[in-house]
């Protein structure tokens, strides 16, 4: 289904530079010493019988046999003949570069050789090659030529004669025998002298020992060795560039760090390039694995090759460094009309830039990957939120996206949305539907994308820098969980106590008249009174018991009745259940015995249950008569009392007994609302002492652990910043709960454009806002440090805060005074009294503890925090964070947005050039710096046709005369920036 999709993408792809495999160092049968056994690790350990063969189609053939090798060079030593005619069998699957090893005795040491490889153009004859050698240089004729044969004629006339007939030279094996660094090393005798002083003190000291004095000797040589050392690398280094040499083959990919940076940079000389070549004297050693180097390219071509070795930081890479794991990314996308009508975009792999003049379609089409990838907008203001929106219906009404996306694993999904459905359809590219997977939180269709003005925001915002921090740590959303699942405690305590709070918060006036209750009925409470009352007192309650007791058997009964399903039906659902089994028809004779079985113990099971049914009836039955009894009684009980009330002075007596009557009521009644009350502050005191003991120890020990897994990154975050190759220093560390706003604004910080605040210290006194006791109290406290010193009503010497007056000496801002004020204004006991709450203001104190406080994250930008930079330096700080984590595709509109040039060089672009190898970037840009000295991979050029209409003018590499033509005419300062690119790269287009 997806076929011309996917056509159509590859066609636009191959217009990008991307890195080809080449092996520039393998002989042929030419060479004197072939074949022969490589010293390589990978190197084979047998010839073959092919080796012994002069056939040039070989050397083509087993090339095409190693995986993505695209160019080879045959350097055979002091000849090209046999190169040449290697070189004539290339094709569209491998080009063969003629070249030759030349051997040239120098003047810089006494007896000296060294090998440079010298490769020229396709199509290059022999006879061309061979005008390198000058007359008289002592080079025999071809024919003659042995082992021991050298051309005696200056290094730099060699490389300039080279040069003149179109071709390029590498120092070969730079660390071997006749490798330019062996010869500085090798015949520096102030160093021998050392090296051998050294390694007689180390084999005394191995026999019997060193004295103070040699081990003193010993240290002062190695320290002599080490600065001799550094000596020879620096002269070594001048060489090969006052020699200009084109690359230097090196033993190691590791050994590139030797040929750039500070190494270079403190010589006031551009990086030299670094290859790895097999050097293979057999057929199997070509394209050795290990030994081959990876150069970015349109086309393998030796113009591009050229080309490549004159920015070696962005252009050349090694086996180790092409990643082995693939990265996600987004291969292209093609839009279904609307403003874009029917455009496909191809994306490089690495960089890819998206230029053209403002209203164009770039912003637009960041858009519509993140419309298509179905990222939210919830974290922009609502005007961005609009903003988008409009932009969205201005160019995809009316249209489709499809985006054709390879995850790491190198599975390839179609993303389609047709403008104003609710979702992405994910497809496999057959075109089958895939309903299972959410494009919106898919891992492996994960994106990174930063709008317009987005990474400015960023840049103000410590919630989002704290996101983006989590976005790089796998497992923080099990810790985060953590987090909430405490809080989430705490808040279902803090509910629980203010319900109980509540409760019986209307209970304790009630309870006021208790003791006076008491008093009068103890005053009443004569002993003829309660002998008076002793048979109606028992009588009472014993009815109140039996009572209670039929109640709570007929619920046992209910509970009982109400946990069997269809009680009434257990025979008839078993009866049925044996009906199945006939009617299943299992061809077994014992079927109807089972059956018979099921039957009978049906009928005993439903006879069982009604027998316990009828058995709660008879003990509920048999209460009737103790209460007939009871109720008797009280009869009598109530006839004696009129009749002995009668007996007496009748006004008295009467009085008393129905005050008694009344007070004793009261008195129980009261009772039970103080044990309730009692039972309440118990309960209450056990939540809180629950609070202190685990509760917020939980939510501490979690928040503390959810800190350093963000450390433990930050660490590695760090470590990865300090190995950029950047102007500036960018770091990163996290306050512990450091970010402590919202408490602040709980407290009582000034509103925005506000005198006025909410906050609950707010009525305190006059001077809390002008004085900002919610800054000072929320940078010294947690919530619950604040909250345990209000409900324990002590330590309050822990709120007094002093600050530095400015002229050495200290001021209290809170004073004890003021500490204690804020204590009785928060109080929630009333009246004092500890078991009492007023409810609003217990909530409101403990919700304190609810609040997200968060850790703080701490970006510097040479030493400076980003609050106290520019709007520029802020976003530039943050560029190399967002680009440095993360292996996911990163889309950016306009990352130069408030930087100067100065900065995008020193920051962006260093940034791009170093990172974009490891993660897929597309930038969208007005900044001609980004695309020329970023060296982009692809460059998409945006024309507007009308307002409601834009085109796809040009795709391609930086290196593409069109694209060149492009980023000239639309972009203001291309031309400083192609200048600032060859004073800062040593590159131009001219160059090729």
């Amino acid at each position: 289904m997806f076929k011309q999709l996917i056509r159509e993408i590859s066609k636009v792809r191959e217009l990008a530079s991307t890195f080809y495999k080449v092996d520039l160092h393998i002989h042929s049968f030419e060479s004197y010493d072939f074949p022969k056994l490589g010293d390589k690790t990978n190197s084979v350990k047998e010839y073959l019988k092919e080796d012994e063969s002069k056939e040039p189609a070989l050397h083509v053939q087993f090339a095409k046999q190693v995986d993505d090798l695209r160019i080879i060079a045959v350097t055979d030593h002091n000849k090209s003949r046999i190169s040449v005619e290697i070189s004539k069998l290339s094709d569209e699957n491998l080009l063969a570069l003629p070249g030759m090893e030349a051997t040239l005795k120098t003047s810089i040491f006494p007896d000296s050789n060294v090998h440079v490889l010298a490769i020229f153009p396709e199509n290059h004859s022999s006879e061309d090659i061979e005008k390198v050698f000058t007359l008289g240089c002592g080079m025999p004729n071809y024919e003659e030529r042995t082992k021991e044969s050298a051309a005696n004629m200056p290094v730099k006339d060699f490389i300039q004669h080279v040069h003149q007939s179109g071709g390029l030279c590498i120092a070969g094996h730079v660390n071997s025998n006749k490798g330019v660094r062996s010869l500085f090393r090798d015949f520096n005798v102030r160093q021998l002298e050392l090296r051998l002083k050294v390694e007689q003190l180390k084999t005394l000291a191995a026999k019997v020992g060193l004295s103070d004095k040699q081990q003193q000797q010993l240290k002062q040589h190695e320290s002599q060795i080490k600065e001799l050392d550094d000596d020879i690398q620096n002269m070594y280094l001048k060489f090969l560039f006052d020699h200009d040499f084109d690359a230097v083959e090196v033993q190691r990919s590791s050994d590139f760090q030797y040929y750039s940076g500070v190494h270079t940079e403190s010589l006031g000389i551009k990086p030299i390039a670094c290859l790895l070549g097999s050097d293979a004297h057999n057929l199997q050693d070509i394209g050795l694995k290990g030994s081959t180097t990876y150069v970015k390219m349109r086309t393998p071509s030796f113009k591009d090759l050229k080309l490549a070795l004159k920015d070696p930081s962005t252009r050349i890479r090694y086996e180790d460094t092409i990643s082995a794991i693939k990265t996600p990314r987004i291969l292209g996308m093609r839009y279904g009309g609307g403003f874009f009508e029917e455009k496909t975009l191809g994306f490089s792999d690495d960089l890819t830039c998206l230029i053209g003049g403002r209203g164009s379609g770039k912003s637009a089409t960041i858009e519509s990957l993140r419309y298509v990838f179905q990222h939210d907008l919830e974290h922009l203001g609502n005007d961005k939120q609009s903003d988008i929106g409009n932009r969205l219906k201005h160019t995809l009404s009316n249209s489709a996206v499809e985006i054709l996306f390879e995850d790491k694993d190198g599975d390839r999904y179609v993303l389609k949305r047709d403008y104003g459905l609710d979702k992405t359809e994910c497809l496999d590219i057959s075109g089958n539907p895939l309903p299972e997977v959410d494009v919106s939180v898919a891992s492996n269709l994960d994106i990174k994308i930063f709008g317009w003005g987005e990474i400015e925001e960023l840049a103000r915002n410590k919630f989002e820098q704290l996101n983006l921090i989590d976005g790089f740590i796998p497992e923080v959303a099990s810790y985060k969980d953590a987090v909430s699942k405490a809080q989430s405690s705490l808040i279902d305590n803090t509910n629980s106590i203010v319900s109980i709070v509540r409760n019986v918060q209307t209970d304790f006036p009630k309870i006021e008249e208790l003791p006076l209750k008491k008093a009068a009925l103890e005053r009443i409470s004569t002993e003829e009174i309660d002998k008076l009352f002793a048979g109606f007192d028992k009588n009472e309650k014993a009815i109140v018991e039996v009572s209670s007791t039929g109640s709570s058997i007929s619920s046992l009964k209910n509970q009982v009745n109400n946990s069997v399903t269809q009680p009434n039906g257990i025979s008839d659902k078993l009866v049925s259940l044996s009906k199945s089994l006939s009617e299943s028809d299992l061809g077994y004779d014992w079927v109807p015995e089972l059956q018979e079985i099921i039957n009978v113990k049906a009928m005993d099971l439903q006879n069982t249950f009604d027998s316990v049914m009828a058995k709660f009836d008879e003990l509920i039955e048999a209460l009737a008569p103790y209460n007939e009894i009871l109720s008797k009684e009280k009869e009598k009980v109530e006839a004696k009392l009129r009749s002995e009330v009668q007996k007496g002075d009748v006004d008295d007596l009467s009085k008393i007994v129905s005050r008694r009557k009344q007070l004793s009521s009261d008195v129980k009644r009261l009772e039970a609302i103080e044990d309730k009350i009692n039972n309440a502050t118990f309960e209450i005191k056990t939540k809180i002492l629950e609070r202190y003991s685990t509760l917020v120890p939980n939510l501490e020990k979690a928040q503390r652990e959810l800190t350093d897994i963000r450390k433990e990154k930050i660490v590695e975050i760090n470590a990865k910043l300090d190995t950029l190759s950047i102007a500036v220093k960018v770091s990163l560390s996290i306050d512990h709960l450091g970010n402590r706003a919202t408490f602040k604004d709980r407290l009582g910080a000034p509103l925005p454009n506000d005198k006025n605040t909410n906050g609950i210290l707010k009525n305190l006194n006059r001077r809390y806002l002008k004085e900002e006791y919610a800054l000072h109290i929320s940078d010294k406290l947690t919530p619950s440090d604040f909250v345990k010193i209000i409900l324990e009503q002590s330590s309050k010497e822990q709120l007094i805060v002093e600050i530095d007056s400015g002229d050495g000496e200290t001021r209290e801002v809170i004073p004890l005074t003021i500490a204690d004020a804020i204590i009785k204004h928060l109080t929630p006991y009333v009246d004092g009294n500890k078991d009492e709450f007023d409810p609003n203001k217990l909530e409101t104190l403990l919700e304190l503890e609810h609040l997200q406080i968060q850790d703080l994250p701490i970006i510097m930008l040479d030493g400076e925090p980003i609050e106290e930079l520019s709007p520029g330096q802020r976003c530039s700080t943050l560029i190399p964070i967002i680009l440095l984590e993360s292996s996911s595709p990163l889309i950016i509109d306009q990352p130069e947005d408030n930087l100067d040039n100065k900065l995008v060089f020193d920051l962006v672009v260093d940034i791009l050039r170093s990172l974009k190898q490891k993660r897929q970037i597309i930038v969208a840009t007005h900044n001609p710096n980004i695309p020329v000295s970023g060296d982009a991979e692809q460059v998409v050029v945006y024309e507007t046709i009308s307002k409601d209409k834009c085109t796809i003018s040009t795709q391609g590499s930086i290196d593409d005369d069109a694209v060149v033509d492009k980023i000239k005419a639309i972009m203001e300062g291309s031309e400083d920036a192609f200048r600032i690119r060859a004073q800062k790269y040593g590159y131009s287009l001219s160059a090729a």
